[in-house]
């Protein structure tokens, strides 16, 4: 599946059914090189599958440098709907297991996305970019 024996054996193990290049348009395609992103691979587990397994059994590969699941989300409710503000928080009230799967969701995209390390490598982009410009010299 991805021509690596390590890999190919754990898509085995979690139930792997398919492997695609994460970016697949060459619009960027240099850019997406020197960022790495050209090395990155959604993997798709059959229905019913432990992600998180998954996701720490390709971990522990030394042919990868980072596994992490990629969520599906959705809006529970409609934007600007009262009702359906009702409705999603009366569901939620009325199963507490999914407003529990829908907080631990929250939180791991909260850390994922918005932790100092992030933080710090956008920063870090803005800078690199600002210095990139040609200087303008005012008289």
């Amino acid at each position: 599946m991805l021509g690596i024996p390590s890999l190919d054996a754990i898509s085995a193990q979690v139930g792997a059914i398919s492997a695609k290049p994460a970016i697949e348009t060459s619009n960027n395609s240099s850019k997406a090189s020197e960022l790495g992103l050209d090395r990155w691979v959604l993997i798709e587990l059959a229905p019913g599958s432990d992600v998180e397994a998954a996701v720490a059994a390709y971990g522990t590969d030394p042919n990868v440098e980072v596994a992490e699941p990629d969520y599906l989300f959705q809006l529970t409710v409609t934007p600007n709907d009262p009702e359906s503000l009702a409705e999603g928080l009366f569901e939620l009230w009325r199963d507490p297991a999914k407003g529990d799967a829908l907080g631990a969701r929250g939180f791991q995209g909260v850390r994922a996305h918005y932790s100092v390390g992030r933080s710090a490598d956008l920063q870090l982009d803005v800078y690199e970019s600002m210095l990139a410009r040609p200087r303008v010299r005012q008289a």
